[in-house]
């Protein structure tokens, strides 16, 4: 029940206001670019913001492009061997 409340309050409150301009949609002229743009020009800038799991890369998946992350975190690679473990039995 306090979840849903919690979650109640959290739309009614919206989002909170950000100076930073929106992350344009991932298409094809943007395929293989960092987000925020300004990644692609200062390689530490890009290095901090992955780091701090802030940085998104445009790719292409199976049927469309999207934003995903360049990094991974470390209870994503348990959950691989999870599920390679249930597929091995």
């Amino acid at each position: 029940m306090w979840r849903a409340l919690a979650v109640g309050i959290a739309l009614w409150a919206g989002p909170p206001p950000t100076s930073e301009p929106a992350r344009p949609a991932c298409d094809a002229s943007l395929l293989g670019q960092l987000w925020p743009l300004e990644a692609n020009h200062d390689p530490k800038l890009a290095n901090r913001l992955a780091r701090e799991g802030l940085l998104s890369i445009c790719n292409r998946g199976a049927f469309r492009y999207r934003w995903t992350s360049p990094t991974v975190h470390i209870r994503q690679l348990f959950e691989g061997a999870r599920k390679e473990k249930r597929a091995a039995k």
